[in-house]
């Protein structure tokens, strides 16, 4: 986990789409959206609770357009002091879209606003898109302006074809800072950039060295094995500034094992004593088993103050650089809590395989109470840890008690005192804290008859986040969940954005639930064509066949869901026609398709596919022993340093345990290091994961053209997020 500064788009559900019985009612002067009016939401925005504030944003943007009257309460929401509700204002002028555009374009102006609105006022610009081109100038301005250029490269990038024109303009600017954004944008563009690539291929034989590498660098974000590009980038390895050398050798970092020809060239910068600990972080991004590039990385946490790509080289390698944890175990001890924090935050990554540093990570606690050090103890997953995290549920900061129940949560069943501990933070006052509460406990799955009246109960909770997680844990209970029907009917009248939650529910609850028939063919009815209800109608279908055993129902609307434009939508389908026993090869190659993720992408597509890879790592490990054909696949991928496909050991565990640990190829010493951890059922997803599942559970937030953390806690302090 990440501290939160800024929150970036991660996944690709659009989750507020309007539903049937919701959406906005344009019969009327003033908009209405599920019974209240226009002025009603935007009162709720500004005198509301928490939660009532999050949905008052939501209906917002439902709204579309019809609700440009709440624009500058939106633009003031956007300083919000709570992260959350800030970037639901954003998501909703993104909704609002073009005639948001003169509010936006006068906080972008202002250099006197707080850079935070200000990067988000430019985010919320690029998402609006071709609506937003009166921005392009402002934009191409702004990217010789320090503290806002990137964001404004990834605005111009979003905005796609419209902005290429004033983008190959910029690239002729004497100003270096602009010529660099510009190249930045076009990398991000994607395939509406392919114009550019001839210019770009003649700047990598310029004159100009620094612009050698940003034109190499967009060339690699276009087409990732673009070899020319690559040789120009390994030829500014030598003979060339430090600062120039730095830069190529970060764009190869990005590169990842595709860049392993490069590996010459940067052992040779090993020896470079101001510049090796760079090398040692590039070459194990590329090769995580260069055993040089380590011990130079473990020669540099010996020092007082390691180098930050010490600590982000550990990072990326986790179990792979278990040889640091007695070093990192001393750096606990550093004066500096900048040293400490990064310190603990390796050892989080490193996993199980720091299980040394548990007792030293409990004593820091007593000199200082810190999220990371409580997350890094979960993450380790040592029973030992267990009564210090027991202990600190019931801290007076609601913060260290969130991440105490996550943790809690990671470890699992080591303590008879673990599940009352957690049940007893149910009754939290703290939204976070019975959020993470009821996650921790689906995680540990105690019986279903201890934890059944608490879901149950939070289903009346005030806050919508904790609602909708309770929702998704009451599904996994299955048939034992049977009791609980008639409420999740309930819940789905007072908020519809809970349809497909509900619609899982049921289908996993089983022929116990055919009280919901009923909702389930109402769905299946709703033919809008958005994302959202297509993913909606192949879940309910599915349900209806798990109640009923119904193909004749189920089968037209999951062929149906195949030849969806979404990916996600064809995920699900998918797993659905598998598990109905429908063209078993041809869905597993399906599913294995959507893991290879080979396509040329716009910078958002690709944010979006990472989620839609997850989901096809989570679906072929659901599948189980069956999926034997995609072990090769999921072996090759492990390793990689997309934190989305830390799903794939969690996958191989499912699928293939023995020969997922024993198998061989190039990143066999990779599968090795997570060997342990998949047997012991240790190796765990990214810690967005449980956000992610909580996002998707209460439909509140994740949407596919706004810059919202799928991790972002309903109280929206630092929380769980993977950038």
């Amino acid at each position: 986990m990440k501290k939160l500064a800024i929150l970036w788009l991660l996944v690709g559900l659009a989750v507020f789409m309007p539903d049937k019985d919701g959406a906005a009612d344009e019969s009327k002067s003033e908009p209405v959206y599920q019974g209240k009016t226009l002025k009603e939401w935007i009162k709720a925005l500004q005198e509301g609770d928490l939660s009532a504030r999050l949905q008052a944003l939501r209906a917002l943007g439902e709204m579309g357009p019809k609700a440009s009257p709440a624009v500058p309460i939106l633009i003031r929401t956007l300083e919000d002091k709570n992260l959350s509700v800030g970037s639901m204002a954003q998501i909703t002028l993104v909704r609002i879209g073009k005639p948001a555009m003169p509010a936006l374009l006068e906080v972008f102006k202002d250099q006197s606003r707080d850079g935070l609105v200000r990067t988000r006022a430019v985010h919320i610009i690029g998402s609006i898109g071709a609506d937003a081109t009166e921005a392009i100038p402002d934009l191409i301005k702004a990217l010789g302006e320090d503290s806002i250029a990137s964001s404004a490269s990834t605005a111009l990038g979003d905005m796609g074809k419209a902005a290429l024109p004033s983008i190959l303009e910029a690239l002729k600017s004497e100003d270096k800072e602009t010529q660099a954004g510009a190249a930045r944008a076009l990398g991000q563009m994607g395939p509406e950039a392919e114009e550019a690539i001839p210019i770009l291929r003649r700047a990598l034989k310029g004159f100009d060295i620094g612009f050698r590498v940003r034109a190499a660098k967009a060339l690699i974000q276009l087409h990732p094995k673009d070899r020319e590009a690559l040789a120009a980038l390994i030829g500014l390895l030598t003979g060339t500034t430090e600062e120039v050398r730095t830069d190529a050798m970060y764009a190869l970092r990005d590169v990842g094992s595709d860049a392993r020809e490069a590996i010459t060239a940067l052992e040779a910068i090993l020896k470079e004593e101001d510049e090796r600990v760079t090398a040692a972080n590039v070459i194990l991004h590329i090769q995580p088993t260069h055993k040089a590039a380590l011990a130079v990385i473990l020669e540099d946490l010996k020092n007082d103050r390691p180098q930050h790509w010490t600590f982000t080289a550990l990072e990326h390698l986790g179990p792979l650089a278990h040889e640091g944890v007695p070093s990192l175990v001393l750096l606990l001890k550093n004066e500096q809590e900048f040293v400490v924090d990064q310190t603990v935050q390796a050892l989080g990554k490193i996993g199980p395989a720091a299980k040394e540093a548990v007792p030293a990570l409990i004593e820091a606690l007593k000199n200082r109470k810190n999220i990371w050090i409580v997350n890094a103890l979960g993450e380790i997953g040592s029973p030992e840890a267990v009564p210090t995290l027991i202990e600190l549920s019931k801290d007076p900061d609601p913060k260290i008690r969130q991440y105490s129940a996550t943790a809690l949560g990671l470890i699992g069943r080591a303590s008879d005192a673990t599940v009352p501990a957690l049940l007893e933070a149910l009754k939290d006052k703290d939204d976070d804290v019975r959020a993470h509460a009821i996650m921790a406990l689906g995680e540990i799955k105690p019986e279903a008859k201890i934890t059944l009246p608490h879901f149950q109960e939070a289903l009346k909770d005030k806050n919508l986040f904790v609602r909708g997680i309770a929702l998704a844990r009451l599904g996994e209970l299955g048939p034992e969940a049977k009791s609980a029907v008639p409420e999740l009917l309930e819940s789905v009248k007072k908020d519809k954005d809970f349809s497909r939650s509900v619609a899982i529910a049921l289908g996993q609850i089983g022929p116990e639930a055919k009280a919901g028939i009923p909702f389930l063919l109402e769905l299946l009815t709703d033919e809008k064509n958005d994302a959202r209800q297509h993913d909606t109608r192949v879940q309910a279908a599915l349900a209806i066949w798990r109640i009923e055993q119904n193909k004749e129902v189920s089968l037209p609307v999951l062929r149906q869901g195949l030849k969806s434009p979404q990916e996600n939508v064809r995920i699900e389908a998918a797993l659905a026609l598998w598990r109905m026993g429908e063209e078993k090869e041809k869905m597993m190659d399906l599913l294995m398709e959507c893991l290879k993720d080979t396509k040329s992408r716009t910078r958002k597509q690709a944010l979006q596919a990472r989620f839609v890879r997850f989901r096809a790592a989570e679906a072929l490990g659901e599948i189980g022993p069956n999926a034997k054909a995609a072990v090769p696949l999921l072996i090759e991928l492990l390793g990689a340093k997309d934190d989305f496909l830390k799903a794939v050991p969690k996958a191989l565990k499912k699928i293939d345990p023995r020969r997922g640990c024993q198998g061989s190829g190039p990143m066999n010493p990779v599968l090795r290091s997570y060997g342990s951890g998949i047997l012991a059922g240790k190796a765990r997803p990214c810690s967005a994961y449980n956000s992610i599942t909580a996002a998707n559970a209460s439909s509140t937030l994740a949407c596919a053209s706004c810059k919202l953390s799928p991790s972002v806690s309903s109280s929206g302090n630092a929380g769980q997020v993977t950038v």
